[in-house]
C-alpha cells in the first residue's frame, strides 16, 4: 500500500469517526432538542474541512507508522479542538443553531473514536515489525549522500551479504531525487531525514 493511499484512507476514516461522534451526541440529546438532517450536515461540513485542513498543516497524516506518539495525539486533539470551535461559531452565526453541549459531547467522542483507530494501527505495526525482524535480523539503513561513497557502500554490502536492507538515500542536490544509486532509490533531501526514518522505521 502506498504512502498516499494510506493517508487518504486515514483521512476518510477520521472524517467518518467524526460524522460518528456527531451522530452519537445528537442521539443522546434527542430527548432534549431535535436536529434536522440538513442542519447536521450543515454543521458537519464546516468541522470535517478545518480539522483536515489543520491535521495536514500539522502533517497528523503523513506520520502514517507513529500514530500514538504524545506529539501526535496532542497535535490531533488541538486540531479537533479548533475545528469543533469553529464549527459551533459557524452553526450560530449562520445555521442559528448554538448548542454548546452538542458540541462538547461530540469533541469528547470525537477524541474517543479518532484515537481508536491509530492505536489499532500502533499495535498491528509493531506485531508486524516483530514478525519481520525475527524473520529478518538486517537493519534498515538510511545513506546519506548520493556520491561515489554512498554507491561503494551499497555494492560492498550487496557484495559481501552484511546484515543492512538500504531503504533508501537522501541527498541535498534535489537534481538526483527520483534517480537510483546501485538500484537503491534518492528519496529527498536532508529535511525529508525524520519523514523518511518515521516511514521505514530505519534502525542507522
Amino acid at each position: 500500500m502506498s504512502r498516499s493511499l494510506k493517508i487518504l484512507i486515514l483521512i476518510a476514516v477520521d472524517l467518518v469517526m467524526i460524522a460518528v461522534s456527531m451522530y452519537a451526541s445528537m442521539q443522546f440529546l434527542d430527548i432534549i432538542f431535535s436536529m434536522p438532517w440538513s442542519t447536521f450536515w450543515l454543521s458537519y461540513a464546516p468541522i470535517g474541512a478545518v480539522y483536515v485542513f489543520f491535521s495536514r498543516k500539522q502533517r497528523l497524516f503523513s506520520r502514517v507508522t507513529h500514530f500514538t506518539v504524545q506529539d501526535t495525539l496532542l497535535r490531533l486533539t488541538f486540531s479537533l479542538v479548533l475545528a469543533y470551535v469553529i464549527g459551533f461559531l459557524f452553526s450560530a452565526l449562520v445555521l442559528h443553531f448554538v448548542s454548546f453541549r452538542f458540541s462538547l459531547i461530540s469533541l469528547v467522542f470525537s477524541i474517543v473514536l479518532l484515537t481508536f483507530p491509530r492505536l489499532a494501527w500502533r499495535s498491528y505495526y509493531q506485531i508486524h515489525n516483530r514478525k519481520v525482524g525475527a524473520s529478518n535480523q538486517s537493519l534498515s539503513t538510511l545513506v546519506v549522500g548520493a556520491g561515489e561513497g554512498a554507491h561503494l557502500f551499497i555494492k560492498t554490502i550487496g557484495e559481501e551479504k552484511l546484515p543492512y536492507r538500504i531503504v533508501g538515500i537522501v541527498d541535498d542536490d534535489v537534481k538526483k531525487k527520483g534517480t537510483d544509486i546501485g538500484g537503491v532509490g534518492v528519496l529527498g533531501t536532508s529535511r525529508d531525514i525524520l519523514d523518511i526514518i518515521l516511514q521505514q522505521d530505519v534502525k542507522q
